[in-house]
C-alpha cells in the first residue's frame, strides 16, 4: 500500500488516504469551533447594524424635536430656515458608521480566491453577475414572453424579479438596482471593486431602494450565485438572518441620505481612514466644452444592455 501511495504520488495521481478516527474528530471538531465562531461573528454584526440603524433614527428624531422647539419658541411656524430636512452623510459620524456596518455585513463570509488564501472575491462581482442575470431574463421575456423565458430554466421568482420593471405597480425595482450598480461601476474617483460596494450602498440609500436591491440580489432565485460568493457561514447564506438584515433596512427607506458617492475615501477601508478625514483639494483643470443637454435618468437605464 505504501508502495502505490508512493507511486501514485510521484505520477501525479490523486491516493486515497483513508480518514483515521483522530483526523476525523479532528475535523469535526474544527468544523464546530468555525460554525460556533461565524455565529457569533454574525450576533455582533447584526447587533452592530441595529444599533447603528437605531442611532441614525435617534439623530433625525433630536433634529426634528430640536426644529419643533426652535419653531414653538420664534412662534414661526412657517419659517423654512428652521423646518429643514436633516440631510444624512459621510460628514455624520453615526451615519458614517452605519455605512461601515452595512460594509461589514457585504464582506462576511466571501470566499477566497483559487490558489490566493489572501485575497477574497469581490460582492461587486456578485452584483455585476446579478445584473447580467436580469438582463437575460429581460431579454428572453421580451423575446418570448414569459412562459418562454419559464421554459428557459428561469425560476418563475426570477422572472417576476427581472421583469418587474414592466409591472404598473412595480415599475422602478429592478430599473434602479441596475442604475445603481452602474453608477458605482462607472465613477472616476473610486477604483477598487471594495469601493465601488460602498459606492452602491450610498447611491441605493440616496435613491431610497436599497432594501429592493438587497431583497433581489438575496433571493433564492439568485442562491447558487450567493453560494459561489459566499461560504455556508456567511451571513447572507442564512435565511432567518438575511431577514433580520432586510427588516433592519426597512427602517431606513423613508430618511433623507445625500452622499457624495463619488468619493475618492471610498477606496479605503473605514477602519484606516475614517471619512472625519477632510476630502482632498480638487485639482484645478481647464475648461472644456460646454456639456451635452441632460438627459432624463429614465432614458439612461437600458436593461438589455446588462
Amino acid at each position: 500500500m505504501d508502495l502505490w501511495r508512493q507511486l501514485s504520488s510521484y505520477l501525479g495521481s490523486p491516493a486515497e488516504v483513508e480518514e483515521t478516527p483522530e483526523q476525523k474528530l479532528n475535523r469535526e471538531r474544527r468544523q464546530a469551533k468555525l460554525r460556533l465562531l461565524s455565529r457569533s461573528q454574525r450576533g455582533v454584526i447584526l447587533d452592530d447594524l441595529k444599533a447603528s440603524v437605531a442611532e441614525v433614527l435617534q439623530l433625525v428624531l433630536d433634529h426634528q424635536k430640536q426644529a419643533s422647539s426652535i419653531v414653538s419658541a420664534t412662534m414661526e411656524s412657517t419659517d423654512d430656515t428652521h423646518n429643514k430636512v436633516l440631510i444624512l452623510n459621510d460628514d455624520l459620524p453615526p451615519v458614517s458608521k452605519l455605512c461601515a456596518n452595512l460594509d461589514r455585513c457585504f464582506s462576511h463570509g466571501l470566499r477566497r480566491v483559487e490558489n490566493d488564501d489572501q485575497q477574497s472575491v469581490k460582492f461587486f462581482g456578485l452584483l455585476k453577475w446579478t445584473c447580467t442575470r436580469l438582463g437575460a431574463i429581460h431579454q428572453q421575456r421580451m423575446a418570448c414572453g414569459i412562459d418562454g423565458a419559464g421554459s428557459a430554466n428561469f425560476s418563475k421568482t426570477a422572472v417576476q424579479l427581472a421583469t418587474s420593471s414592466l409591472e404598473p405597480e412595480l415599475p422602478r425595482n429592478v430599473r434602479g438596482f441596475l442604475a445603481c450598480v452602474r453608477t458605482a461601476n462607472d465613477l472616476s474617483n473610486v477604483n477598487l471593486d471594495e469601493g465601488k460596494v460602498r459606492a452602491f450602498i450610498r447611491q441605493a440609500l440616496n435613491t431610497h431602494i436599497l432594501l429592493d436591491c438587497m431583497r433581489v440580489t438575496l433571493s433564492e432565485a439568485n442562491s447558487d450565485l450567493l453560494v459561489s460568493y459566499f461560504t455556508e457561514h456567511a451571513l447572507f447564506r442564512q435565511q432567518d438572518e438575511v431577514e433580520i438584515f432586510l427588516t433592519l433596512l426597512d427602517g431606513l427607506e423613508t430618511l433623507s441620505f445625500g452622499f457624495l458617492v463619488n468619493d475618492p475615501r471610498l477606496d479605503l477601508s473605514p477602519d484606516i481612514q475614517p471619512f472625519a478625514t477632510p476630502l482632498p483639494k480638487p485639482v484645478p483643470q481647464v475648461a472644456g466644452p460646454p456639456p451635452a443637454d441632460l438627459i432624463d435618468p429614465e432614458d439612461m437605464v437600458q436593461v438589455d444592455e446588462w
